[in-house]
């Protein structure tokens, strides 16, 4: 970054005195003076717009929208106004001295480059939180992403009496595309899976690479049939032929559980992804390409 001391200022004006009188005042502090916004080089990225211009000018807005963009764009400008009132990060009479518009130039450029490195901070941090959450080969939520959300569902349905229904997918004969076409084909694969599974989400449900072809659903459901209606049409749109290899075709297996209504005891989150990955188990025990729905086990029903 540049240094400070020297603000890279755009000064704005239809009028060619003030233009003059701002060159002499500003002197080697300018980085150019301008009388239209279209004669700005397109490299130029000021910290400061310095103008006298009406808010409502063409020249003014096409300076701000380039400068100041309203959807999050990269670059941060504050603004000196000289002259009638109008929005500006700083407002100075016709007559402001050399020196004050100096100063005035020096800090709204420090204020603006402070505001830009703020806003910078927040985005790398938003960043890096969405990539410690999110698996990187397609694009869903990672294991540990799923463990809280599973956690924060259970604690949600405890007060509400909801049902949540975890289910378990896995791709059927995964290995066996590996070896026989290598991991590129098998990333290829992961990869359709997972637009398979994230275009069969309705809004409030969760999908997740639990790890190689592992991936898990979390619904809310009123019932056991909504729920194994939704887990089944999720297991059926995946079927994936990666390109080039036609002879290759891919289903999944998946079994799931469903929590008992209230007041029954709710399982812990291991407990529920266990009795779905036994249920997944059995699915690839009957032949593959299907879905199992958990059995009640050491005394976890599954309501009617």
């Amino acid at each position: 970054m540049d240094d400070l001391s020297r603000p890279k200022i755009l000064a704005l004006t239809n009028d060619r005195e003030t233009a003059r009188r701002w060159a002499e005042m500003l002197g080697d502090k300018l980085d150019g003076i301008w009388l239209e916004a279209a004669q700005i080089p397109e490299p130029i990225r000021p910290d400061v717009i310095l103008t006298d211009q009406d808010p409502a000018a063409a020249d003014y807005r096409a300076a701000i929208e380039r400068f100041q963009p309203g959807d999050g764009g990269d670059s941060d400008v504050a603004v000196v106004r000289v002259g009638d009132p109008g929005p500006a990060d700083v407002h100075l009479p016709h007559d402001v001295s050399a020196g004050e518009l100096r100063l005035a130039c020096q800090l709204t450029a420090r204020i603006a480059r402070l505001r830009s490195l703020v806003r910078h901070g927040i985005e790398v941090r938003h960043q890096l939180s969405r990539q410690a959450l999110t698996d990187p080969l397609t694009g869903l939520s990672n294991r540990r992403a799923w463990d809280a959300m599973l956690r924060a569902r259970l604690a949600a349905i405890e007060v509400s009496g909801d049902r949540l229904c975890v289910a378990i997918f896995d791709l059927d004969r995964f290995k066996q595309v590996n070896d026989d076409y290598g991991h590129n084909v098998g990333d290829d694969v992961l990869r359709a899976a997972g637009r398979a599974l994230r275009e069969g989400m309705r809004h409030n449900d969760m999908m997740a690479r639990l790890g190689g072809d592992e991936f898990a659903l979390l619904v809310e459901a009123p019932s056991r049939c909504v729920a194994q209606a939704v887990v089944e049409r999720v297991r059926r749109s995946i079927v994936v032929r990666p390109a080039g290899v036609p002879e290759c075709l891919v289903t999944a297996s998946a079994g799931f559980y469903v929590t008992m209504p209230a007041p029954a005891p709710l399982p812990c989150p291991e407990a529920l992804v266990d009795l779905a990955d036994r249920a997944l188990r059995q699915a690839k025990q009957q032949g593959r390409n299907r879905t199992v729905e958990a059995a009640e086990e050491k005394g976890l029903g599954i309501g009617d």
